[in-house]
């Protein structure tokens, strides 16, 4: 992945030399277009700039109106894009095969590819402000999860899952409401989340507090922590600052009712019969923390009977519980999809597979399950574009 990146960074910086160094060689309707992108682009530097700067100095979280956001974060794109086109433009050749239009006027090979350059050129643009609608379009994926020799009583346990809330990146309260009114309407057994509460700072959740307080079920509700909780990317006066960030997302968990396992186990009882809910600490890989202790969460933990593991980072399966535990079914979230893919009956795509195996959707290994979710909330682009926010509801059978 962190290949891919690098690729990507280079060939954008070559992208954007190559087209400020011939910008007095073209049209003035291309001109006008490029200027437009590059100042796109400037403003997007500036922003990203400006936004880290700040954040590390004294924690300011800058921020621009949602759409200014979407539309810049997808720039880079549209320009490498446009670089693309601009050196076939160079070459000046005419179009192999003359097309008419209606005025009967030859369309040659550059004024075609011209027309191209700049339409291709705003497909990213216009996918960016299509996300939009989609940030909030809570989508209920209901899953049957065969458990080996679970005991008939706990047949028919529903689990709901959210995860990736990402409080600090909402635009729409409203939107958020609604998300919480369809959790409500599954009449779960029990609700997991599991973690990203926030981007970077506990008081990200005032907000919104009120309304993720609403959710109940009849076990309850729990959670774990993911690698934004612990104020990771964010800038504290002191160690102590970041420790009380920590302590209050702990303690705003809790009053909203909110069972925070943090490298625990509780004993939970369904229809007479019960079983064993586990949560750790953020357990990540490629460089994220590793908080969780997994084997301190399995303390007095019984040897036989159904268990479910709360674990941010799906790596954290196939890494600790994976044919080392007896855990039969892990929930996860972390990657969101990337926010951005294909998912049809017959593909199933996005580019964070190439650094997760396991990015969205339930995985089986023998008799254990992972399942992981796309993410309620989002961060970076506020918005979706093929993979959706995802509410999940898991069936023991």
């Amino acid at each position: 992945m962190l290949k891919w990146f690098i690729g990507f960074i280079l060939l954008w910086a070559l992208s954007l030399t190559y087209l400020l160094w011939f910008y007095k060689k073209q049209k003035p309707i291309l001109k006008g277009w490029q200027a437009l992108l590059l100042f796109m682009q400037v403003l997007f530097l500036v922003f990203m700039t400006t936004r880290y700067m700040l954040r590390k100095w004294n924690g300011t979280v800058l921020t621009l109106p949602y759409y200014m956001q979407a539309l810049l974060f997808f720039v880079p794109f549209a320009l490498i894009i446009y670089a693309l086109f601009f050196f076939f433009i160079r070459q000046n050749q005419k179009y192999p095969k003359q097309v008419q239009s209606e005025n009967e006027k030859i369309i040659t090979r550059l004024n075609f590819l011209e027309t191209l350059a700049v339409s291709a050129s705003a497909v990213p643009l216009a996918t960016s402000l299509f996300g939009l609608k989609n940030a909030h379009n809570y989508q209920i994926i209901n899953l049957q999860v065969p458990i080996l020799d679970l005991p008939m009583a706990l047949r028919g346990l529903k689990i709901l899952q959210i995860s990736d809330i990402h409080a600090g990146s909402f635009w729409d309260k409203q939107a958020v409401e609604k998300g919480i009114d369809l959790i409500l309407a599954q009449n779960a057994d029990i609700i997991c989340f599991t973690g990203d509460l926030v981007n970077d700072y506990a008081t990200e959740i005032l907000p919104y507090k009120d309304l993720f307080a609403r959710l109940h079920a009849p076990l309850g509700v729990f959670s774990s922590l993911g690698n934004h909780d612990y104020g990771d990317y964010g800038s504290f006066a002191s160690d102590a600052s970041k420790s009380e960030n920590l302590q209050n997302l702990k303690s705003w968990q809790a009053d909203m009712g909110w069972n925070l396992l943090c490298n625990e186990n509780r004993t939970l009882t369904y229809q007479n019969q019960t079983f064993t809910l586990i949560g750790v600490e953020n357990w990540g890989m490629h460089g994220f923390a590793q908080y969780g202790n997994l084997q301190k969460a399995l303390e007095n933990v019984p040897a036989s009977g159904f268990k479910l593991l709360l674990s941010h980072d799906p790596s954290h399966w196939r890494a600790e519980v994976l044919q080392q535990t007896n855990i039969q079914l892990t929930l996860a979230g972390h990657t969101h999809g990337m926010q951005m893919g294909i998912e049809t009956p017959y593909l199933k795509f996005s580019p964070v597979q190439w650094r997760y195996p396991e990015w969205a959707g339930l995985y089986a290994d023998n008799s254990q399950y992972l399942h992981v979710n796309r993410g309620f909330g989002y961060i970076g682009y506020p918005g979706r574009i093929g993979i959706l926010p995802e509410i999940t509801v898991l069936e023991l059978v």
